[in-house]
């Protein structure tokens, strides 16, 4: 359904019933609009308007009470809500610009006999998916090509709602630099030859980081709102004391700010039309987006460039969460996807399911006993790499709003109403980020690597008191040989100096090692492991434990995942 269809309901609303009636209001605080209206018209508008705001009360508890539960529909739904209280409370100009990236996402209905709007998520469908299958999915060769063009057979109207199954640390994303994000989940709804879609996750920060953004606090400034939305704004400010309030976290997580990017892909071009990225404090969403007819009204030439030097460092802050949403759009792909695995392929000691059950024909199927497992401790984890397909941002136009009631033209030349396109480069929109691999790292795929390490351990005695006592250190050293800056990071039972004398001690070694930091851990080994993952990108040789990178990232790594490590130990 295009945006005319879309918006079709609005339409019917009066101009006058449209504004905020805050624009109209005396120095007595009454509407002067009522004044000239006979008393009993008044008296009926009063009692309409009653009837209208419990219908308003009555469907913004059923949108909060409705869907499963997920956070990406739970999303959807605060939205929803927030974009009906504004219709109801201030008219429909006030609403905020994520209006224009989850609108597609929502119906726009009025409530019956009236001509007062609210907005409600469109048809759902949930799916829970496990990252480790839909990544093995992406990597195998039995997967079919994929082009984003195969999303045109997406139902239109209906929301393809995806959410990781099992907890968000389990499975998290990483950039070469070591930055490391999680995702909640995934959303998508096409329309017309436009895909709809946003990421729901956030970037995990060390308790500093984290710490450091709660006390960045900015004060609201409501100078820059346009004037049809300047009273509404005042009002909210001043009940907030004019604050942002501090970030939130995302469900599941203490130090991940709760983030969205968001954008419209088209299906003709190949091409992002529209981007945004958001973060929630606990009064307002910080949003940052590419749309050019946001900045035209800014004549200040250095001013602009400095807030689109802004927008793109934002936008380019998740650049691990754009990439997995173009990885993502194939997830209605992998729900379809079917392998067919032949009967004579299935191993010998399957059983046969009887047939001929009672009270009915029975089954014919195969069946095999599988032991489950459970991830019992979340510092071990693997790394893969995925680099997702990269679509271009559109540069050579964009969207121009207009007035609901008028008519301007597509990138075709054929008339649409409600908005134009307009057709001028725009270089500065270009993502400046290349193609690139994301690392996803896994404790559940650790816990299946290692099942066999952790019932052999099971045997044997428990060394966790020895590591302690004998205070076993991860340590970081560098061969004088050896000009660029190359160290290696292993663990040992010993001091980090005995361990240099013995590897110093080797014929193939022409001088000596040298201990450049060491780190006391109560376990060693599990922090190696942990450390050797992140540090995947910059390894020489997967059989040796040497690594190129300089020496305040590679600490920084390795100060990164012991305060993790001692996170969950204290859980």
């Amino acid at each position: 359904m295009n945006r005319e269809k879309r918006f079709g309901e609005l339409y019917k609303v009066p101009p006058l019933a449209a504004l905020d009636h805050r624009l109209f209001l005396n120095s007595k605080g009454e509407d002067e609009r009522l004044q000239k209206i006979p008393r009993h018209i008044r008296r009926k508008m009063k009692v309409e308007g009653q009837r209208i705001g419990k219908k308003y009360i009555n469907i913004m508890n059923s949108i909060k009470n409705s869907g499963v539960g997920y956070q990406v529909d739970a999303l959807i739904r605060q939205f929803s809500i927030e974009y009906t209280h504004r219709y109801a409370s201030s008219g429909l100009l006030t609403q905020p610009a994520s209006f224009n990236y989850f609108e597609p996402f929502c119906s726009i209905k009025l409530i019956e006999r009236s001509t007062a709007p609210y907005i409600e998520p469109l048809a759902e469908i949930d799916h829970l998916f496990s990252v480790s299958d839909f990544f093995d999915y992406l990597t195998s060769k039995d997967t079919p090509q994929f082009t984003i063009s195969d999303l045109a057979v997406l139902p239109e109207g209906v929301i393809y709602n995806f959410t990781q199954n099992g907890a968000l640390t389990d499975f998290t994303y990483m950039t070469p630099e070591g930055r490391e994000f999680v995702i909640s989940g995934f959303s998508m709804v096409r329309h017309g030859n436009s895909i709809h879609w946003f990421v729901l996750g956030g970037e995990i920060l060390s308790e500093s980081e984290w710490n450091e953004r709660v006390n960045d606090e900015f004060i609201l400034d409501p100078s820059g709102v346009p004037p049809e939305k300047r009273k509404f704004i005042d009002e909210i400010a001043q009940r907030q004391n004019g604050r942002s309030g501090a970030p939130l976290a995302l469900e599941g997580t203490q130090t991940a700010i709760r983030t969205i990017v968001a954008g419209e892909t088209d299906l003709i071009t190949f091409k992002h039309v529209a981007r945004c990225h958001m973060q929630e404090s606990e009064n307002t969403f910080h949003l940052y987006c590419d749309d050019p007819e946001v900045f035209s009204g800014i004549s200040d030439v250095s001013e602009r460039e400095e807030i689109l030097n802004t927008m793109r460092d934002r936008i380019e802050s998740a650049s691990v969460m754009w990439n997995m949403a173009e990885g993502f759009l194939q997830l209605f792909s992998y729900f379809r996807f079917k392998l067919t695995i032949p009967l004579s392929s299935f191993a010998p000691d399957m059983k046969a399911m009887p047939k001929g059950a009672k009270g009915g024909q029975g089954i014919g199927a195969r069946f095999k006993h599988v032991t489950s497992i459970e991830v019992s401790d979340i510092n071990q984890s693997v790394l893969r790499s995925y680099t997702s397909p990269h679509l271009d941002v559109e540069t050579e136009g964009h969207w121009r709003r207009i007035a609901p009631e008028s008519y301007g033209r597509d990138r075709d030349g054929n008339q649409i109403k409600g908005r134009t396109w307009v057709k001028v480069t725009n270089k500065w929109r270009a993502r400046a980020d290349h193609p690139k691999s994301v690392y996803i790292k896994s404790s559940v795929a650790a816990a299946k690597i290692q099942i066999s390490d952790y019932i052999r351990a099971s045997h044997e005695p428990d060394l966790s008191e020895n590591r302690k006592q004998n205070a076993s250190v991860l340590y970081v050293m560098r061969c004088a040989a050896m000009k660029e800056e190359i160290y290696k990071v292993g663990w040992t039972s010993n001091s980090a100096e005995q361990r240099a004398r013995e590897l110093s001690l080797a014929t193939g070694v022409p001088l000596s090692f040298v201990v450049v930091d060491a780190w006391q851990h109560p376990d060693p080994a599990a922090l190696e492991k942990g450390v050797h993952a992140l540090l995947t990108p910059y390894r020489l040789n997967d059989s040796r434990e040497f690594f190129s990178l300089k020496y305040p990232q590679l600490k920084g790594i390795i100060e990164t995942e012991i305060k993790r490590t001692e996170r969950y130990r204290g859980r």
